[in-house]
């Protein structure tokens, strides 16, 4: 379900975990809902799709709805305190600044 950009934030903070499923052919990622999940420091459950992204580590894959009922079960607050740690890994890593620096290094070697 789309969120309004005013309303987002309401969403995303009182969120524990995400899970992220695909419809047809349209891959979970395509309207940014992993990025936004991760810059929230959200855990993420992510079904497989054909196109596999690099989460680093901090989506917990699953294959069928099987799968995602036991992941869930499994999912205490120490898992998922220890993926919210790793989102905020993976947060640190692609925040905008750090990919501008990295950006103007690389102008300056070319």
């Amino acid at each position: 379900t789309y969120a309004d950009d005013d309303r987002r934030h309401l969403y995303f903070s009182a969120a524990d975990y995400i899970v992220l499923g695909r419809k047809g052919s349209t891959p979970y990622s395509a309207s940014g809902q992993m990025a936004t999940a991760i810059g929230y420091r959200l855990p993420v459950f992510a079904q497989i799709s054909e196109m596999h992204l690099n989460h680093g580590g901090a989506a917990t894959l699953y294959r069928n709805e099987e799968d995602l009922i036991q992941l869930l079960k499994g999912a205490d607050r120490t898992k998922l305190k220890q993926m919210s740690l790793q989102c905020e890994h993976v947060a640190q890593q692609r925040d905008w600044s750090k990919i501008a620096k990295q950006h103007e290094e690389l102008y300056v070697q070319v």
